[in-house]
């Protein structure tokens, strides 16, 4: 019997199939040309464009690395395979390899968007605005790229251009969810209740979108946390940020068991959709152990110090626990006329790889070592100018007044390389109930301390693994602190801020007392918050979830111990 051979599928049909958007046809012409020529680049890259085209992100990585391997000049595999990754959440891996795409194609579109992303979301909010305007300099009509410069820009306090670009993103996609929601948000922030409703109800009239998370947020924002509620609870499938923002209306309601359900499934939600969100406890066990043996009273007394650039507004660091206060402390600070606010700036953690690229001694802080010989000590005033350069980006050197803030959590963890930066810089660490800080932590999305938010285990531990590296670094040198006692500042304001301005060779101003009535936009879970007077309402809020945190009660012991905390008030 005669059989006749079946025709060979070309590369030109499998592409011909990509383009009328017939990817099934397309994916199984490239298969069935791999199978006859394993590692074909043209198949390859056919039917890595039709797994993406089907959503088929995890299969699409496994052929764009493959072409990747085989044609390390194939940019658009990088911005490809990057785009994966982000949207992913590996933000490392993203960002390896669109730095490759910009190196082989300097002017790509969507590399410079992609790393505009990338650098924004790891708050190198200049860097991300320098890549995401060179993207609309190629391309201006790319909505999504004017809205994540209008995020990036938000973030960085320049609310009025965010305005302008949420506007022309809204012009190009009117039924963009995204791009809505975010300007809604922006409103929000501000207090500008009634332009975001307003924007509310067109995207709820032209988009079959979910904005139940939008309209439940705003009725929080306006104290009316029963409607609120309801819509919550009426919706179905809620997001992460949902659940959370559910949990703190039942908190509101003192039903504080349905608010702790929902803290733990929003959590669990994050952690299941994010692989990034990982805390790996021995590895902060070990970065940390490494801290402490390293930076001992010897070799930190042998460390070079910068001088004091004069004549340029210098930080002021508030170092502690995130949502231990130092929100409402920045806020007290920055009414003085001296003092500006810097908000949480990320150039102190900085300080590590760029000692890593100037030392070739190894790893960080064993490369510091080298710090010590004669032609090494100009890496303190390296560092210095590093933070500074980073400061000035944000216009923070332009300031009238002597000083700006930085609030960054757990920069405590880094106090000798501040020393070494800054030897003459205000040091201010906040301090709050720790089982107060774990409830807040567990109800709010952070991402401080290398994730260790979406778990009470992992807040108590990291909170701990920082507290004893802190009290090492005391031990071992003048960290010349001021301490500042949250529940003492809030219900003695006066007598506090006095204290606290004397410290720092500040003159008493009545404006610190009323920090809800400074202008202007707080980029943190908090930003509500900072429109109302100073209060106590926050103070022991932890005893409504006593019996949640009861297993965490002795391990905390001697950070309770530390500043004379109770388990109970």
């Amino acid at each position: 019997m005669f059989i006749v051979p079946a025709m060979s599928t070309s590369v030109e049909e499998a592409r011909q199939a990509l383009e009328r958007g017939d990817f099934d046809a397309a994916a199984n012409a490239s298969e069935q040309l791999l199978h006859r020529q394993p590692g074909d680049v043209d198949a390859l890259t056919v039917l890595a464009r039709a797994r993406l085209a089907k959503g088929e992100s995890n299969e699409a990585a496994a052929l764009l690395a493959q072409i990747i391997k085989r044609d390390t000049a194939a940019t658009w595999a990088f911005v490809a395979l990057g785009n994966v990754y982000l949207s992913q959440g590996h933000l490392q891996q993203a960002e390896a390899l669109i730095r490759k795409a910009l190196l082989l194609d300097p002017e790509h579109a969507a590399a410079h968007a992609q790393m505009g992303v990338i650098l924004s979301e790891n708050n190198e909010l200049y860097g991300g605005e320098f890549h995401l305007r060179r993207s609309l300099a190629a391309d201006r009509k790319q909505p999504g790229v004017l809205a994540d410069l209008a995020l990036n820009l938000t973030q960085q306090g320049r609310t009025a251009e965010a305005h302008s670009l949420y506007a022309e993103a809204n012009k190009l996609s009117p039924d963009d969810v995204r791009i809505a929601a975010h300007w809604v948000k922006l409103y929000e922030l501000e207090g500008e209740l009634e332009q975001a409703d307003a924007l509310l109800e067109r995207v709820e009239r032209n988009s079959a979108g979910d904005v139940d998370l939008l309209r439940a947020s705003l009725d929080v924002r306006r104290g009316h946390s029963g409607p609120a509620l309801a819509i919550l609870e009426n919706a179905t499938g809620l997001s992460g940020d949902a659940l959370l923002e559910r949990g703190r209306l039942y908190d509101c309601q003192q039903e504080y068991d349905r608010a702790w359900a929902d803290f733990e499934a929003a959590n669990q939600r994050f952690r299941e959709q994010d692989a990034a969100i990982r805390y790996d406890a021995p590895a902060v066990e070990a970065f940390f152990e490494r801290l402490s043996r390293f930076f001992t009273r010897p070799l930190i007394e042998a460390l070079p110090v910068a001088e004091v650039r004069p004549s340029i507004p210098q930080p002021m660091f508030i170092v502690g626990s995130p949502r231990s206060g130092t929100t409402l402390l920045e806020r007290v600070l920055s009414c003085h006329s001296a003092v500006a606010d810097g908000g949480e700036l990320p150039f102190v953690a900085g300080f590590r790889p760029l000692s890593e690229r100037l030392l070739s001694g190894g790893k960080f802080p064993e490369n510091l070592r080298l710090a010590r010989f004669g032609d090494h000590r100009h890496i303190a005033s390296l560092m210095r100018d590093y933070y500074l350069a980073k400061a000035g980006e944000r216009g923070l050197l332009e300031t009238s007044g002597a000083y700006f803030t930085d609030k960054m959590p757990f920069n405590e963890c880094y106090l000798p390389l501040i020393r070494m930066a800054f030897p003459e810089s205000p040091i201010i660490h906040l301090v709050r109930h720790p089982l107060d800080i774990v409830v807040s932590m567990f109800a709010n999305k952070l991402n401080h301390g290398f994730y260790c938010a979406y778990a009470v285990q992992d807040i108590v531990h990291h909170l701990l693994a920082v507290h004893e590296v802190h009290e090492h670094y005391r031990a071992q040198m003048a960290t010349a602190e001021v301490i500042v006692q949250y529940e003492r500042l809030v219900a003695e304001p006066e007598p506090e801020t006095r204290r606290l301005l004397e410290a720092l060779g500040l003159p008493f101003e009545d404006a610190c007392l009323k920090p809800q009535e400074k202008t202007a936009y707080s980029p943190t879970p908090s930003y509500a918050a900072v429109d109302e007077a100073i209060n106590t309402k926050a103070v022991h809020r932890f005893v409504n979830y006593a019996g949640k945190l009861e297993p965490y009660f002795d391990r905390l012991a001697p950070l309770l111990g530390a500043n004379a905390y109770q388990p109970d008030p």
